[in-house]
């Protein structure tokens, strides 16, 4: 299959597959899908009883790449502002009881741990529901 070609603007020929790109993605650059903070929390809370509710042998901790356990600390940092005391403790829990392994980039972590966080991220996705637009 023969692509097209296109002559740009500045006089070099690109050469194109007939692919078209995404709209809104614009050179490699991440497009903001808009959510609110409480779909965000939602979705965030399922990612981790995802990760916690299936049947692993009987095991307490999950392990989990270390960008994950960052990324679920972001999030919360985010989400504080809606339900305070919920989040603020969810994370020092989390933070306390997480052994990081910075060699291999892992984090093993209490699964109770996860599941408190998941119940505060809960808790500020109905404060924000229930907060004016």
């Amino acid at each position: 299959m023969e692509g097209h070609r296109a002559e740009s603007n500045n006089g070099h020929r690109a050469e194109s597959t007939g692919v078209k790109e995404p709209r809104g993605i614009r050179e490699g650059r991440p497009v903001s899908l808009r959510l609110d903070k409480a779909t965000i929390a939602k979705i965030e809370a399922d990612r981790i009883y995802d990760l916690i509710l299936p049947e692993t042998d009987g095991k307490e901790t999950v392990t989990v790449p270390l960008s994950y356990l960052e990324s679920v600390l972001t999030t919360g940092q985010t989400l504080e502002a809606l339900a305070p005391a919920y989040v603020r403790r969810a994370l020092e829990r989390l933070s306390e009881t997480a052994k990081v392994h910075r060699f291999r980039r892992k984090a093993v972590i209490p699964k109770e741990s996860l599941a408190f966080v998941a119940a505060a991220f809960r808790k500020a996705a109905e404060s924000a529901e229930r907060r004016p637009s």
